[in-house]
C-alpha cells in the first residue's frame, strides 16, 4: 500500500499524484483506458521499492505523451493514413534510397 501525504501548498509531487487521473481523463477510448490501467498497475507494485520507482515514472511519462497525442485533431486520420501507406508502399532492399550514395560491393 502506498500512502500519500497532502499539504495545503501545491508541490511537484502533487502534480505527479494527479497525473494518472489526468491521463485517464484524456483517454476516451475504453481500450486505451484499459491498456493504461494495466500498465499503471503493473508498474505500481514494484514502485514501492525506491530503486524501481523510475519504472512507474516512465509509464506515467509515456502515457502522458500518448494521451496528449490522442487528443490532437486529426490524430486518428494520421495514424490510419500511416498504416495504409505502410501496407501499400515500401522500398525493396534492392532499390536505391534517393539522396544516398550507393555503397556497392566489389565484383
Amino acid at each position: 500500500m502506498i500512502l500519500v501525504m497532502h499539504s495545503a501548498a501545491a508541490t511537484p509531487s502533487d502534480e505527479r499524484e494527479s497525473l494518472p487521473q489526468l491521463i485517464l481523463s484524456r483517454l476516451h477510448d475504453p481500450a486505451q483506458r484499459e491498456s493504461f490501467l494495466s500498465e499503471y498497475r503493473s508498474a505500481l507494485q514494484p514502485a514501492v521499492d525506491p530503486w524501481r520507482f523510475h519504472l512507474l515514472e516512465q509509464v506515467l511519462h509515456q502515457w502522458d505523451l500518448r494521451s496528449q497525442a490522442y487528443l490532437r485533431d486529426g490524430y486518428r486520420e494520421v495514424v490510419k493514413a500511416a498504416a495504409t501507406d505502410a501496407e501499400t508502399e515500401g522500398t525493396s532492399p534492392d532499390e536505391p534510397v534517393p539522396g544516398r550514395r550507393s555503397v556497392g560491393r566489389s565484383r
